[in-house]
């Protein structure tokens, strides 16, 4: 796969109710698949695909019962995801794409100066937010940031594994801090917590 241009990533999953029909509409979107809807045993349903900016997740329709705690911003929960954000070099393109797809809102903004606009991701509560690829110079993707319990040790603990800190740790709004980092193989992530 590294041969044909993959690279170590995180990616997100999305649930649905219907992978496929999900799938059907990323492609009326615009969007591309990548890997097409299979069955995974003892976990589901899944696909790989893109929005038409290129930015990659899955979409998912996990077995079982419950909700999902992977990711959890309304009641934090070290170790689990926190925030989700899109770098995206078309927020209105990506916008006409999410929002009919997931039933995702534009939840407000934030001023970034010359960076542009950091638009809120909202849908029952804030799942993360758009910002302007063109201010982080990357392709399309997705960003995960776990939480952790102190963002110091947090960061400590990416250099001492072999990581990089490449941005922060940097105070955000509501007291917490934030900073982006890769692992050893050079897959993207951020972390976010407060400071001890």
């Amino acid at each position: 796969m590294a041969a044909g241009g993959a690279r170590p990533t995180w990616l997100g999953y999305v649930a649905v109710e219907d992978v496929d029909g999900a799938v059907a509409q990323v492609q009326s979107l615009g969007g591309a698949v990548h890997m097409p809807p299979a069955d995974v045993e003892m976990a589901g349903r899944i696909a790989m695909v893109a929005d038409p900016q290129g930015a990659p997740f899955y979409v998912m329709k996990p077995n079982g019962e419950g909700v999902s705690t992977a990711f959890s911003y309304v009641t934090p929960r070290e170790g689990h995801c926190a925030w989700n954000e899109l770098r995206t070099p078309d927020q209105a393109a990506a916008w006409d794409f999410y929002g009919p797809l997931f039933g995702w809102s534009h939840d407000g903004d934030m001023d970034m100066g010359p960076m542009g606009q950091y638009q809120f991701i909202g849908h029952g509560g804030m799942l993360g937010a758009m910002m302007p690829s063109q201010a982080t110079k990357g392709r399309p993707c997705w960003k995960q940031y776990f939480r952790v319990a102190d963002i110091d040790a947090g960061k400590a603990a990416i250099e001492a594994g072999g990581g990089t800190v490449f941005q922060g740790p940097d105070e955000i709004p509501g007291g917490d801090f934030s900073l982006n980092a890769a692992d050893p193989q050079g897959a993207t992530f951020g972390l976010v917590g407060k400071r001890r």
